[in-house]
């Protein structure tokens, strides 16, 4: 990711607003399975089992929206993740180091 021209792009823009398919899936399949391990680390792997099984149950035959999925992540640590989203999904920017 650290390697595209652009890593700083966001996961939720539009499919169009990609500059190419290419881009399209490095940012939304790669990058957003970078997005769940960050959302993992920030809220626990307690709160994360929590939200995934909740966000299963009430979406699994809806649309859900970027607000639903963040809604629900916050619902289960009791927090706010306005900053993670804001860097991952919505606005982007340069992305911290992931603590292993």
């Amino acid at each position: 990711m650290r390697a595209h021209p652009r890593p700083e792009t966001p996961i939720g823009l539009g499919v169009g607003e990609y500059a190419s398919e290419e881009d399209y899936a490095i940012f939304v399949y790669f990058k957003g399975a970078l997005f769940l391990d960050a959302l993992r680390h920030a809220i626990g792997e307690e709160a994360f089992q929590s939200f995934l099984r909740s966000y299963y149950q009430s979406h699994r035959f809806d649309v859900a929206s970027s607000t639903d999925f963040q809604d629900a992540a916050e619902h289960a640590c009791a927090c706010d993740l306005d900053a993670l989203f804001d860097l991952w999904v919505y606005k982007g920017g340069e992305l911290p180091e992931l603590a292993r």
